[in-house]
């Protein structure tokens, strides 16, 4: 042990005469970037030795305390890992356990290192994390190619979907509204056909710091299945707040999907978001702005009647036949959810903000092809990570 140490100071001081001899004593000869790359290159190979020699040492350690069942089959074996400080060789001894009948590495059980990986987990979670956030190959390029962009893929492939779900708290908390928001992001899949990921998140509410507005404690759920996804939402809403059905709020497009949530909260209040009802009518009225006031009063009024009429002129108003399509579907969308629209309330929903957030931008905004369990994965890790989990215990669990 004494003699591993002497090793660990030796190889700090190597070091540190390097660091003298490459930068010090020509440092005026060098920018302040050149110096900081010479510096990381040097430690992160210090940093490498360092973990190599502690390794052995713990290695020493259990072979001087091992018992008589346990005897060694192998004095080194090497096993090479990647790490975001560089490559590091793990030498250690094979043990058999007699009374146990096994085969082991002390050094992995000891050191909880993951058998087969070649990847160090600590750089496995950053890897994710890169994923999730830009792309596969950015993320192996990222780590310098160390690993390859298929190896990326593998990684995050393999973490369990179940691992990735909120987890609400121990007690139940009473407050006195929620709100539940939902909408859509459209994909394509790698079969050349589309699909939708739903986005369901739940909030307590809005409140402005630094003049911006964010959510109180927002939880985003995904799914590419409408049941599974009101399943969790649910699931999650009646293990974390104690809430009657009538204090719950949802809110969206009036896509079908979104208004079966309300077979998961019975009594609840929905609400069309204000957002789609302005851009259903003014997408059909964009030249005539004095119409589109005409028909939003009439909803803020709830006067249907003059609302049909006024649809109806304008229908009869104009050839194109596209337009008098478009003016249909704005009238059947308006006369479907006329129930639900209140444009003179408080209540708002930014619901299309957070899917272009939460999912459009790693998703759909570029061109790409998904397949259904790649798909249906990311969205989940993209979602793990805005309701702020850790991908370094998420691989520690894993």
């Amino acid at each position: 042990m004494e003699n591993t140490k002497e090793k660990l100071k030796e190889i700090i001081a190597n070091v540190v005469y390097e660091l003298q001899n490459s930068i010090i004593d020509d440092i005026t000869q060098k920018s302040f970037s050149e110096i900081v790359c010479r510096t990381q290159e040097i430690v992160n190979r210090l940093g490498t030795q360092l973990i190599e020699n502690i390794v052995q040492m713990a290695d020493e350690h259990f072979n001087s305390q091992r018992d008589k069942h346990c005897i060694i089959l192998r004095h080194t074996k090497t096993r090479k890992m990647v790490s975001a400080m560089g490559d590091i060789n793990l030498t250690r001894r094979l043990y058999f356990n007699k009374a146990q009948n096994k085969y082991f590495f002390a050094v992995d059980e000891m050191l909880g290192i993951e058998k087969y990986s070649r990847v160090e987990g600590e750089f496995k979670s950053k890897l994710v994390r890169d994923a999730v956030l830009t792309s596969y190959g950015k993320a192996s390029a990222l780590s310098n190619s160390s690993v390859t962009r298929q190896t990326v893929h593998n990684i995050v492939k393999r973490i369990p979907s179940c691992s990735l779900n909120v987890k609400p708290s121990k007690e139940l908390k009473k407050i006195d509204t929620l709100y539940i928001e939902a909408d859509e992001d459209h994909i394509h899949l790698n079969n050349g056909q589309p699909a939708d990921i739903k986005i369901v998140y739940v909030h307590e509410g809005r409140k402005t710091v630094k003049n911006r507005v964010t959510l109180i404690n927002a939880k985003y759920f995904v799914s590419m299945k409408i049941r599974g996804v009101w399943e969790v939402v649910s699931d999650y809403v009646f293990n974390q707040y104690l809430i009657e059905n009538k204090n719950i709020h949802i809110l969206g497009d009036g896509a079908a999907w979104i208004k079966s949530g309300l077979n998961s909260f019975p009594g609840a209040c929905f609400h069309i978001d204000k957002f789609h009802v302005y851009r259903n009518v003014r997408s059909i009225v964009t030249a005539d702005k004095r119409i589109s006031s005409q028909i939003i009063n009439c909803i803020k009024n709830e006067d249907m009647e003059t609302l049909q009429n006024l649809y109806s002129n304008y229908y009869n108003s104009v050839t194109n036949s596209r337009i008098k399509r478009r003016i249909k579907q704005s009238l059947a969308y308006i006369d479907n959810n006329f129930d639900y629209i209140d444009l003179l309330s408080d209540l708002g929903c930014s619901a299309e903000g957070h899917v272009s957030h939460v999912l459009s931008a790693r998703m759909s905004s570029r061109p790409m092809a998904w397949s259904i369990a790649g798909a249906d994965k990311m969205s989940k890790l993209r979602a793990f990570y805005f309701n702020g989990g850790s991908f370094s215990n998420l691989i520690k669990l894993q």
